[in-house]
C-alpha cells in the first residue's frame, strides 16, 4: 500500500508532464502568455483578493486580444499585436481600419479654425 502512494506521489509530482502525456497543463501555458504578451513580472498584491483581481484582469486582456486577431484580415502573431498596439496606443485612428492594415499611414486630420479672441 506504501508503495503504491509513492507510485502514485511520484508521477503525479515529480513527472507532472509525463503524467499528463506530456501535454503541458493549460495554467502554465496561460502564464507563459501573460509573461510572454502582456510583460507582467511579478503581481502588485499579495492577498488572495488581489491576485484574483489581476488574473482576471489579465485574462480579459488576452480575451480581447485574441478577438482582435481572429477579426482582423491581416495575419497577425499575438506579440506583434500587443507589440503595435502599445505603438499606436495614442495615435487616431479606426480600430478595425488599422488592425486589418497596419501598414497604411494614420489618416490626416483636418486642423480647425482658430477662432479670433476679441479683447474689449
Amino acid at each position: 500500500r506504501q508503495g503504491l502512494g509513492n507510485y502514485f506521489l511520484f508521477y503525479n509530482m515529480e513527472r507532472l508532464h509525463q503524467s499528463l502525456g506530456y501535454r503541458t497543463p493549460s495554467i502554465e501555458i496561460f502564464f507563459k502568455i501573460l509573461k510572454q504578451n502582456l510583460r507582467v513580472k511579478t503581481f502588485v498584491g499579495t492577498s488572495a483578493n488581489a491576485l484574483k483581481i489581476q488574473i482576471w484582469t489579465s485574462l480579459i486582456a488576452i480575451l480581447l486580444l485574441k478577438y482582435l486577431k481572429v477579426r482582423s484580415q491581416y495575419n497577425w502573431s499575438l506579440s506583434n499585436l500587443v507589440a503595435l498596439l502599445r505603438l499606436n496606443l495614442f495615435t487616431y485612428r479606426d480600430l478595425w481600419e488599422w488592425i486589418d492594415r497596419p501598414t497604411e499611414p494614420p489618416p490626416l486630420l483636418q486642423e480647425a479654425e482658430q477662432l479670433a479672441l476679441s479683447f474689449v
